[in-house]
């Protein structure tokens, strides 16, 4: 018998007000918060979170572990071996969750169907649009095909098991992204009920790919071609080339109209994807 409904698991580092906001998300569920822990794997070389740790004490049940290695995979699995929760999810330290998402995250789990991972919708209520990309309107199975157009890490909910997050994936590793469609695909490796459904949904400040550092795009793009390298499916393949012949594209796209700038980033972002898949290591 678990202690908890959800243990959330957040690995956090140089978060302040952000992991304020999150937390004070949290003290407004519809779910009592007897029924959750949060997990705080806690990669500061400093006591820079205790005092809001502290703030929160009475009001949720925290567990706050220090770590002295940086990787969200990682850390995130930390949290998880930590867990005394029927049902985990990683939230990001800089997401919120609306007051409904543990509730219709339940109700979800322990439908008739009984899957074993749900994933949500990242939602901004107040302005009435998709953060980052429009995912369906009504809910489907997840499979290798479709899990690509659905996936983030902050809207994953799953019954606890002995899946783990890869560590060679993520902020911090050799792949820097893409841990969380490695997980899910995890999931669907091993034959496990996987949904997604739009009545789930929580938060996130925004962010586009153009304010990104070429570095960065590389770096994502490096995750992405070995998360497709790791399972070499037919559908990861097909995923991949589709990817591949998209950035050709854009960079032709760019050459046109003499756009050196942005021929020059997706040139990185394409760059990177080919090296992830030629060079992936398990």
């Amino acid at each position: 018998m678990s202690d908890y409904k959800f243990s959330l698991i957040v690995a956090t580092i140089n978060r302040k007000q952000e992991l304020v906001l999150f937390l004070e998300s949290l003290t407004n569920q519809l779910l009592p918060s007897s029924q959750f822990e949060v997990i705080l794997v806690d990669q500061n070389t400093t006591d820079l979170i205790q005092p809001i740790i502290k703030s929160f004490e009475n009001k949720l049940n925290i567990n706050h572990i220090k770590s002295a290695q940086k990787g969200l995979s990682y850390n995130r699995n930390i949290g998880i071996k930590a867990s005394k929760g029927e049902y985990l999810c990683v939230p990001d330290d800089d997401c919120t969750y609306y007051p409904d998402t543990l509730y219709m995250v339940l109700k979800q789990l322990e439908a008739l169907d009984k899957p074993d991972m749900v994933i949500g919708k990242v939602f901004d209520r107040e302005r009435n649009k998709y953060v980052f990309k429009k995912t369906p309107n009504k809910s489907l199975l997840v499979n290798e095909s479709n899990f690509y157009n659905i996936v983030s890490s902050i809207t994953i909910f799953f019954k606890k098991n002995e899946i783990l997050f890869d560590e060679n994936f993520g902020i911090g590793t050799k792949y820097a992204s893409n841990e969380d469609g490695v997980f899910i695909l995890s999931f669907v490796k091993e034959d496990k009920r996987v949904i997604y459904s739009p009545l789930i949904d929580c938060n996130h400040p925004p962010y586009s790919p153009a304010n990104m550092s070429k570095q960065k795009l590389f770096e994502y793009g490096v995750g992405f071609g070995a998360m497709c390298r790791k399972f070499s499916s037919f559908n990861l393949q097909v995923l991949f080339f589709k990817v591949i012949f998209y950035q050709i594209f854009m960079m032709m796209r760019f050459s046109i109209v003499m756009d050196k700038e942005n021929v020059s980033r997706r040139w990185q972002s394409l760059k990177g994807r080919i090296l992830g898949f030629k060079n992936y290591q398990a």
